[in-house]
């Protein structure tokens, strides 16, 4: 119902944003790699807080995409559910009625 949809938007905005941050975040490694070797210790120390982070903010992303994947289907699952249970219905009631008809015919 409408609960998905305002999960799946609120999603989508975090994936958008979390795929903003791997992208300033890569593009911080690459000027970072760039940093004269002198400063090789200290560039490695900060390349790995960074390729930290964006490994962080890649999970983030994968998990959220997976929970959206899930709500997709759990609200495809919880529609078909439903189509089953009214046909369901239909069929109980259209067989009530059959049986009604042949009591009458019978008495």
């Amino acid at each position: 119902g409408g609960g998905g949809i305002g999960f799946g938007s609120a999603a989508a905005q975090q994936v958008g944003e979390l795929r903003a941050d791997i992208a300033r975040l890569e593009a911080e490694m690459r000027v970072v790699k760039e940093l004269a070797s002198s400063q090789q210790e200290m560039k490695e120390t900060e390349l790995a807080r960074v390729v930290a982070d964006r490994d962080a903010a890649l999970e983030q992303c994968k998990r959220l995409t997976l929970e959206m994947e899930d709500e997709v289907a759990a609200a495809a699952a919880a529609r078909s559910s439903e189509e089953d249970a009214v046909s369901a219905a239909a069929a109980v009631s259209s067989a009530d009625m059959a049986a009604g008809a042949a009591a009458a015919a019978a008495g």
